[in-house]
């Protein structure tokens, strides 16, 4: 230390620059000393409130004279937080659901777009309104699918909505086809066509649909039973929409006129009454796979 002041002090300022070389050679020498004291100021200048925590919600206003805020106002900003946390935890469950129902429409997803569900049809009939109309790409016949299957048909498109009309409307009518998962020779679960001749699906109202032009022998020749699905087959439907399932046996009876026939009742996969959202299929499947 003596030497650093007697360097201060005598040496001219004009030879210092020519001394630095020197000085790296002299300087590990104070090491003893500027370590401990170094660390002996970190540690007062931590006790002296340099990390102390600091109330960033606090009035710093001079008037009130910047006083931290009290334990019940933190409070109240708790509770708010903690609403806040809740209702963004909400949302981003109910979006990761939306997502998850978008991905099981499968393969024509990319060809669809999502359009809100505004309400159902005032008259009673078994359809839905859309948000969205001609503006947004919609037009009379394009398909509406969800994450069960197929849920109808574009009905009535204007320049600020649309109607669909349900797969269970008394005014659809579809050809189908039967289908049942089952297990093949490895284990892994499969969809399998059944081998019953196509039939005429018809909506009946009520959230079901109903098929009659099937004959009893057909019916047990195919082994056709309850729970097993209904899918699409007609040829007035876009080709990659054909089995998309339309809904679920749910009884297998004879007709009571006609005991040679039977009356199969049929049920979507979900209420679509109460669908919030469909996709839409604005886009064409034979464009989209040319391009």
């Amino acid at each position: 230390m003596a030497l650093g002041a007697i360097g201060a002090l005598v040496i001219p300022p004009g030879i210092t620059g020519k001394l630095d070389g020197a000085r790296a050679q002299f300087q590990g020498i104070f090491k003893p000393v500027s370590s401990p004291v170094r660390w002996v100021a970190t540690k007062v200048a931590g006790g002296m409130g340099a990390n102390r925590a600091v109330d960033e919600g606090a009035d710093t206003n001079a008037e009130h004279g910047g006083k931290p805020r009290t334990a019940n106002e933190i409070i109240l900003e708790n509770q708010q937080l903690k609403v806040e946390v809740a209702n963004l935890s909400a949302q981003l469950a109910a979006m990761k659901e939306l997502n998850a129902d978008r991905r099981q429409v499968g393969r024509v997803l990319p060809l669809c777009e999502p359009f809100n569900v505004t309400g159902a049809d005032p008259g009673g009939r078994q359809s839905l309104s859309l948000s969205g109309g001609t503006m947004d790409g919609l037009h009379t016949g394009q398909a509406a699918v969800y994450a069960g299957g197929i849920a109808g048909r574009v009905s009535r498109a204007g320049a600020s909505g649309a109607q669909v009309q349900l797969v269970t409307d008394e005014a659809f009518r579809a050809t189908g086809s039967f289908a049942r998962y089952v297990k093949d020779n490895k284990g892994a679960i499969v969809f399998q066509a059944l081998t019953a001749p196509a039939v005429l699906v018809q909506g009946v109202g009520q959230g079901t649909m109903r098929i009659r032009m099937l004959s009893m022998r057909e019916v047990k020749s195919a082994g056709l039973s309850v729970g097993d699905w209904v899918v699409l087959n007609d040829a007035d439907w876009p080709p990659i929409l054909q089995g998309y399932r339309l809904g679920r046996i749910v009884s297998v009876k004879e007709l009571p006129e006609q005991p040679q026939f039977a009356d199969i009742r049929v049920q979507p996969y979900a209420d679509l009454m109460a669908l919030r959202e469909v996709m839409v299929m604005t886009r064409d499947s034979k464009l989209e796979t040319r391009n």
